[in-house]
């Protein structure tokens, strides 16, 4: 692939292919382009799917593959900002939301990741910027903590929308036994 505007305009099973065998190397785009480039690829997820297209198990294994490594290298160069806990919170929140997305077309599956509601919500566990009990215990004076302690807040909240809305789907679900208790607090996030 000799540019960028090349790789972008492939169609989502060559795009997955490369991505899903480590192509382009992580240097050879800018850090600003692995952020367009996650947005492409789920884009193009998101048009087969209303389009009809069936993910198969090959498709869905190609897809847990290639996101692994986009969202990995896009943390890695700092697409999503110089702090690496930022990139890594808003690589779970592209999961998230690409797990959200395949699921309105194959049910929830443990054996593979894009579609795993277990897998999302370690992924959740691992990164929540503030525990339950922290945020209930300043949920009500937010508007005096400082500006890292309301962003944190702000960033937990933004990481909860999808999965609140994914646990209402699925209430038996792992994603719902993590995210529920979170429920009463949501509203109040700042």
């Amino acid at each position: 692939m000799s540019n960028f505007t090349e790789l972008i305009s492939l169609e989502l099973p060559e795009l997955a292919r490369m991505l899903s065998c480590k192509c382009p190397p992580r240097s050879a785009i800018l850090r600003h382009e692995w952020r367009l480039l996650c947005g492409v690829f789920f884009d193009h997820i998101s048009e087969q799917g209303d389009k009809g297209c069936a993910f198969d198990d090959a498709m869905l294994r190609l897809f847990s593959e290639a996101e692994d490594y986009l969202l990995s290298s896009a943390v890695s160069v700092g697409a999503f900002g110089d702090l690496k806990w930022r990139g890594e919170l808003e690589a779970t929140s592209y999961r998230i939301r690409l797990c959200a997305s395949l699921l309105k077309y194959r049910p929830p599956s443990d054996r593979f990741p894009v579609i795993s509601l277990g897998y999302i919500a370690g992924l959740m566990i691992e990164q929540f910027p503030v525990s339950l009990d922290e945020a209930v215990s300043v949920v009500r004076d937010w508007k005096h903590l400082s500006a890292p302690e309301i962003l944190r807040l702000r960033l937990t909240k933004n990481l909860l929308r999808p999965a609140l809305e994914l646990a209402v789907q699925y209430p038996e679900s792992a994603l719902s036994r993590v995210v529920e208790p979170w429920r009463d607090v949501f509203q109040s996030l700042p």
